[in-house]
């Protein structure tokens, strides 16, 4: 794992970004959320993609940045999605979503 940190601001249902809207764009994103209403703040955007969270943090999203790791890496022999894990607009990343996920799920139950 490279890092699955508990985001407790990442809560609700995240809704996922049509293919039509381009998601490196931030015209294009203000739009999809001004359409839909989705409170960037309360909102996350995950990619595969450094350069795709750029706009999306721009806005005041939560952003994760999904890499490949294990098995997966090993396999494909090529560590170019790692680029940009460092970018100051990938806040969080992590090579398996569903550990991630169950961390904020833990994090979001009442105590």
């Amino acid at each position: 794992m490279i890092s699955h940190v508990p985001a407790p601001r990442i809560a609700g249902v995240m809704t996922a970004v049509p293919r039509q809207v381009r998601r490196n764009d931030l015209a294009a994103q203000a739009k999809f959320v001004a359409a839909t209403g989705v409170d960037p703040k309360k909102a996350a955007m995950f990619e595969d993609l450094s350069r795709n969270l750029e706009a999306p943090k721009a806005l005041g999203m939560a952003t994760v940045l999904i890499v490949p790791g294990g098995a997966v890496l090993e396999a494909l022999g090529e560590a170019w999605e790692l680029e940009g894990r460092d970018a100051p607009y990938v806040d969080f990343v992590t090579d398996n979503l569903a550990v991630f996920l169950e961390d904020i799920r833990r994090e979001m139950r009442p105590r």
